[in-house]
């Protein structure tokens, strides 16, 4: 891009509360709602479009946030259920 306008990347998606993805390389990683009751990290390649689900998620009261490591192996985030208690998760093998 050259500084132009604001393009859309990702249409029809439900983004949990709108904040949780984070680059990694080329593509985007972002948490989806994809059910009433459950929701999935999926990765996308804003070149291809192509969209992969890379782990599910159990409904969630807050996710405060996502990251991948630079080799791709993995993924790590945080959820908080309704009892207000917190945990970090890791998916390993992300690629």
């Amino acid at each position: 891009m050259d500084g132009g306008d604001p393009a859309p990347v990702l249409e029809g998606v439900r983004l949990y509360r709108g904040r949780y993805f984070t680059l990694w390389n080329d593509s985007i990683v972002y948490l989806n709602m994809v059910s009433d009751d459950g929701y999935a990290f999926e990765l996308l390649d804003p070149e291809t479009g192509h969209r992969r689900r890379v782990a599910d998620v159990p409904a969630v009261f807050y996710c405060q946030g996502v990251s991948v490591s630079p080799d791709g192996q993995w993924l790590l985030y945080s959820l908080t259920d309704r009892g207000r208690v917190s945990d970090i998760k890791l998916v390993e093998n992300l690629r």
